[in-house]
């Protein structure tokens, strides 16, 4: 009977090993699982961390982007606007170029701007509207303008 006893003891201490063991095998188990649910954790922390720098640089990236263009826009409108004044500028003559002498009188003056008008609504409608400033380019020689427009435009 001793035998028996001792196999049982003995058994019931292998029992309890492999309990303990087993035990121990669940809980580094776990402790791998919940290890990796917070590894899982923090690289979908870092995941939301980058797709923000990259939104970020996407926006800072269009910002310059509308900043280039209208930088170009500017440009362009510049460039226009200078093509335009350079448009404005009528053909030089003789005229120009000699001193300015008495302007027209009034009454004149009023003749030659409506016959300009009705020149440049005919041919070129946009300077219609900026006869009096050409007109102040050739004060004095309103005449001669006149006849030198009427010249031009007669040939077309």
């Amino acid at each position: 009977m001793e035998i028996v006893e001792a196999v049982n003891r003995f058994k019931q201490g292998g029992e309890k090993e492999a309990v303990a063991k087993r035990r121990e095998e669940r809980k580094e188990e776990r402790d791998q699982i919940e290890g990796g649910v917070v590894a899982a954790e923090v690289l979908a922390e870092e995941a939301k961390e980058l797709r923000k720098q990259e939104k970020k640089r996407v926006k800072k990236e269009k910002k310059e982007v509308k900043r280039e263009e209208k930088k170009k826009k500017k440009k362009r409108k510049r460039t226009e606007e200078e093509k335009e004044e350079e448009e404005e500028e009528e053909p030089t003559s003789d005229v120009e170029n000699t001193p300015p002498e008495v302007s027209v009188a009034p009454e004149r003056l009023a003749e030659i701007k409506s016959e300009l008008k009705s020149l440049f609504a005919k041919y070129e409608p946009v300077k219609a509207k900026k006869v009096n400033n050409l007109l102040k380019k050739y004060v004095g020689h309103e005449e001669e303008y006149l006849d030198f427009m009427v010249s031009e435009r007669a040939s077309e």
